[in-house]
This record gives C-alpha cells, structure tokens and sequence, in this order.
C-alpha cells in the first residue's frame, strides 16, 4: 500500500497513516490480512463470534482486473478462442482465464 499512498508517511512517527488501516491495529492483531485464490472479489469482513475483535481483509488472489485495451482485446480473446492449435495450451494473454 506505500506504493499506492506515497505520501500519507509520518515521518515523525516512522507509520503510514493509510485510509483504512495503520500498523499499530496490523502488528496488535485488530485487522487480519488474507489472501484466496478462489475468488476474484476481495471483502473486509467483520468481527465474528469466533474472533470478535479482528477485522479480516480478504485480498483476491490473483486480483481480477478492469478489463480494457490495457489488459485484453477483443482481437486476442477471439484469437484463443478459434485457436485450434492442439500443442497449445496457455493463451498468450495472461488475463485470458483458463483451468486445467
């Protein structure tokens, strides 16, 4: 999150003052980081009765991104799918989703 927030360090403190979140709840356990595989949705959840004071952020991995020209085409999803090429087997898109 630096990356994203350069400039909300308080250099007097040595923290990062982020939107959400500051080191003090990280390091004492409040807000709990996770990541799944499984979905490409992230969520914050809240409190549970079996963990009452954690805060849990569920990060989506890999992260689904915004598609656009940026990322895929249609000229490259249309060209994996009439590939009938039998010794390939991965896209050349890494944002095209495949299962094995």
């Amino acid at each position: 999150m630096s990356k994203v927030f350069p400039d909300v360090k308080d250099e007097s403190k040595g923290l990062y003052q982020f939107p959400i979140f500051n080191k003090q709840d990280i390091e004492s356990g409040i807000v709990e980081f996770k990541t799944d595989a499984a979905t490409s949705v992230g969520y914050i959840q809240d409190p549970t009765p079996n963990s009452p004071n954690i805060l849990t952020v569920v990060i989506a991995f890999p992260p689904c991104p915004q598609f656009s020209e940026a990322t895929l085409t249609k000229e490259e999803l249309s060209g994996w799918l009439n590939n009938r090429d039998s010794s390939n087997y991965t896209p050349d898109n890494s944002y095209i989703p495949v299962t094995f």
